[in-house]
């Protein structure tokens, strides 16, 4: 696991496969017109399992988002959902998402 611009990059298979507590970016394969990303809170509950959350499906157009506008975006949303957590969250990105931000 590499970063740049502040989060975190693996690949398709490792984010798969890893227990990432943070938030976890990954591409959709829906709409070759439309970037589509989906964003997940990985977590570990009160009794110590693994667990992820849905937080949000962005679509843009080429060239719309940057690394920099997706971390804002993604505090934002995680800042704001219950229970509140002062901290910011580690982003992990895959390699694919990276490529549509670039």
């Amino acid at each position: 696991m590499r970063t740049e611009d502040g989060v975190f990059i693996l690949d398709s298979k490792e984010m798969e496969k890893s227990k990432f507590e943070g938030v976890m970016v990954s591409k959709v394969e829906e709409n070759q017109k439309r970037n589509s990303i989906i964003a997940k809170k990985g977590f570990y509950d009160t009794k110590g399992n693994y667990q992820t959350k849905l937080i949000t499906l962005i679509y843009f157009e080429k060239d719309e988002l940057n690394v920099r506008s997706l971390r804002k975006i993604l505090i934002g949303i995680v800042g704001a959902m219950k229970p509140l957590d002062p901290k910011i969250p580690k982003i992990a990105v895959t390699e694919d998402v990276m490529k549509l931000l670039k």
